[in-house]
């Protein structure tokens, strides 16, 4: 494989990886969740402190606008709800509500099965350079 083809390359998988996001029950009807309200879910439900907007504008690299959009959908679907900060009224933090909780159980069994299928064949070696390498395009994409 040339230079030339990592970008087509990943693009393919992106897109192989959405269509099989897209058979997961919960996310087939995208009036409940989208993929991308999933993976916040999941970052809220799973994170071992408060969750602010930046926090997820910074860890999955999306923008200010997009963030407020999708939470304000979610908040609107009963997955979060955004509670004050007690020491700094301009924050609130970003909780999951037993729904969203149900919602997140659901799907995350589902995932659980996608990653297994990801990673079948390829071992721990292997799976270890991907996301080595994998981390390296993405801190090449950021400069």
């Amino acid at each position: 494989m040339t230079s030339a083809e990592m970008g087509k390359t990943i693009k393919i998988l992106s897109n192989y990886l959405n269509r099989r996001l897209l058979q997961i029950p919960a996310f087939k009807n995208q009036d409940e969740i989208t993929p991308v309200q999933g993976m916040i879910l999941g970052f809220v439900i799973d994170a071992e402190d408060d969750v602010f907007q930046k926090d997820i504008e910074q860890i999955f690299t999306l923008r200010r606008s997009t963030v407020s959009g999708v939470l304000s959908t979610m908040e609107k679907s009963g997955l979060i709800i955004r509670e004050r900060v007690k020491t700094d009224a301009r924050l609130r933090k970003i909780c999951a509500t037993e729904k969203g909780k149900k919602v997140h159980s659901l799907i995350k069994s589902e995932l659980g099965a996608i990653e297994y299928q990801i990673t079948a064949g390829l071992t721990d070696e292997e799976i270890t350079a991907f996301l080595h390498t994998a981390e390296k395009i993405k801190r090449n994409l950021l400069k």
